[in-house]
């Protein structure tokens, strides 16, 4: 079921860098798809909904302690 979630967060992060990409990529195209392009934010939050669903099935069952989540959190999120 994980690999299945994990495929869709896949598609939506490409969404979300079509979403901001293809404005760039595509100068003419038809206007339906131009409308569909503008409509490719919902990819955010689909993208956060999953990951949120992934992470309460990841740490489901599991104690976890805040200060350490957070510094792994941040740790992967800092800029290097």
């Amino acid at each position: 079921m994980i690999n299945q979630i994990t495929f869709t967060r896949f598609l939506a992060a490409f969404i979300i860098v079509f979403y901001h990409m293809g404005g760039n990529l595509f100068k003419n195209i038809s206007p339906s798809f131009e409308i569909l392009r503008k409509n490719l934010d919902l990819g955010v939050s689909y993208f956060f909904v999953l990951s949120g669903f992934v992470m309460i099935i990841a740490y489901n069952n599991k104690k976890v302690d805040f200060k350490k989540f957070m510094i792994n959190r941040l740790s992967r999120i800092y800029p290097t």
